[in-house]
């Protein structure tokens, strides 16, 4: 009987054994898949956070401010003005311009990286040890409709560009470039004509492009790279404010002011007044600071028409200095600019006689009043310089 018992507790044993190791084997094979998914996993989260890390180099962080100055960081787009070409470029100068600020303007430009550190942990290269890639092809993003300027990617755990475990970052148009829109008074009123020059870096040299105002003194610059830009305002003639006024009771004769308020003096050579009135109208007299200019009944002046003069016009020999702006939104709104008095320029009062329905002889008379009116100056150089007004009712 004991050596029965003997029996079945050896048998028992084994038997144990054979589930533990059983148990042992399942444990092992279930880990042995499980661990190199865990492994790709913390690769995956690796290789966003890179490709996020990299474009922040490039369109910088937003949220590096600093009280007065805003903001700090606008990345390589800033300096350069221009997306890298390769992921290359953060990290090394190689033919880029160096950084450097304008006198005068204080624009800066250049490249001032490195924008990514290099060694032991390289940031264009992913966790699985395969390059970064940069394509700078624009196209709708499938996330948010909005444009794609660039797309940062890791080809993910099986190292092949194009398939569905590709690691995508993007770079939206929406935060790298604006279009700057803004107006320019003079005196609470709308400026026209002034000449708004944009400085800021093209491929990290210093450009320039000019916009001019409209009649509600409204400029505009597109396609521009966030980053600290610099505004220079050059205004040239303004129209006196409620100079302008029909002066003869049947509205046909006006007067109007206009103000040299740039920094030179003008040469003029010819000026135009463009209109469209109750009907075409032609005018029979000029007279600019009281002195008569032209008085022909047979050969009167049509709306638009250059009529020839010769005088100087004096500016106020003062520069006006430059304005520094931070672009950081898809529509960048600057402050209005109000041009301040900085020394007196010369003002041409005009009057202009016999606004009349006939080109040659009499003809009836047209009321000019509340007619809007575009005054062209040309000058030497050759420029043409514009104003507006609109003719207001006689004055008791």
């Amino acid at each position: 009987m004991t050596g029965v018992r003997g029996s079945d507790s050896t048998g028992g044993s084994l038997i144990e054994v054979a589930v533990a190791m059983a148990i042992v084997a399942i444990l092992s094979g279930v880990a042995l898949v499980s661990v190199p998914s865990l492994v790709d996993s913390v690769r995956e989260d690796s290789a966003r956070a890179q490709l996020i890390r990299i474009r922040k180099a490039i369109v910088g962080e937003r949220r590096q401010t600093e009280a007065g100055n805003g903001r700090l960081d606008f990345g390589y787009i800033g300096d350069m003005g221009r997306l890298p070409s390769t992921l290359d470029e953060l990290t090394r100068a190689g033919d880029q311009p160096d950084y450097r600020v304008d006198a005068g303007t204080a624009l800066g430009h250049g490249w001032r990286g490195p924008y990514l550190a290099r060694g032991p942990s390289d940031f264009l290269v992913d966790p699985w040890g395969n390059a970064v890639a940069l394509d700078l092809t624009e196209h709708s993003s499938t996330y948010t409709g909005g444009t794609v300027v660039a797309t940062l990617t890791s080809a993910g755990p099986d190292g092949t560009s194009a398939t569905p475990d590709d690691i995508l970052v993007e770079v939206h148009e929406s935060e790298v470039r604006a279009r700057i829109v803004g107006y320019v008074r003079n005196k609470g009123s709308a400026a026209s004509g002034v000449d708004v020059t944009l400085r800021y870096p093209d491929d990290g040299s210093s450009a320039s492009a000019t916009a001019v105002t409209d009649a509600a003194g409204f400029y505009e610059f597109a396609g521009i790279a966030f980053g600290d830009r610099v505004l220079e305002y050059a205004p040239h003639i303004d129209y006196v404010e409620d100079t302008g006024v029909v002066t003869a009771g049947n509205g046909n004769d006006i007067e109007f002011s206009i103000e040299n308020i740039g920094h030179e003096a003008l040469n003029v050579t010819a000026f135009s007044l463009t209109y469209t009135a109750s009907e075409p109208a032609w005018y029979e007299e000029i007279h600019i600071n009281g002195v008569e200019l032209w008085d022909e009944n047979n050969d009167k002046i049509a709306s638009g028409e250059d009529f020839p003069v010769t005088l100087t016009f004096g500016g106020t020999s003062a520069r006006r200095e430059p304005v520094g702006i931070q672009v950081s939104a898809q529509v960048f709104q600057v402050p209005d600019i109000a041009l301040t008095t900085l020394g007196a320029g010369d003002t041409l009062d005009f009057e202009i006689i016999d606004f009349e329905t006939n080109e040659s002889g009499n003809g009836g008379a047209v009321d000019m009043t509340g007619v809007q009116m575009q005054v062209d100056i040309t000058t030497d150089e050759p420029a043409v310089y514009t104003t507006y007004l609109t003719v207001e009712a006689r004055r008791p």
